[in-house]
């Protein structure tokens, strides 16, 4: 089990991936999408240390930096599991 397993959402509830919607899981990729569009250009000389000392806040540059893209990977990787096992 890794910490990728969970999606943790805005009000700090864990949501195990595999047990998520398909539509869940769509959502959040599509609220991703926004960030990932806000935050493309992010390297870490611009967070600042105020932002790295809360990486719980879902949706922060820090956050996303640190944890977003590796959360897509696994959501991605979710639908496309249940896509080849027909389940989409």
């Amino acid at each position: 089990m890794s910490f990728y397993d969970y999606w943790i959402d805005s009000d700090g509830n864990p949501h195990k991936i595999s047990d998520m919607s398909s539509d869940y899981i769509a959502n959040v990729l599509n609220q991703m999408d926004k960030w990932d569009n806000a935050w493309r250009c992010v390297t870490e000389d611009k967070i600042s240390a105020e932002e790295i000392r809360d990486l719980t806040k879902v949706g922060t540059r820090a956050w996303y930096f640190v944890n977003g893209k590796k959360l897509r990977e696994a959501l991605e990787l979710e639908l496309e599991f249940r896509e080849a096992m027909g389940q989409l």
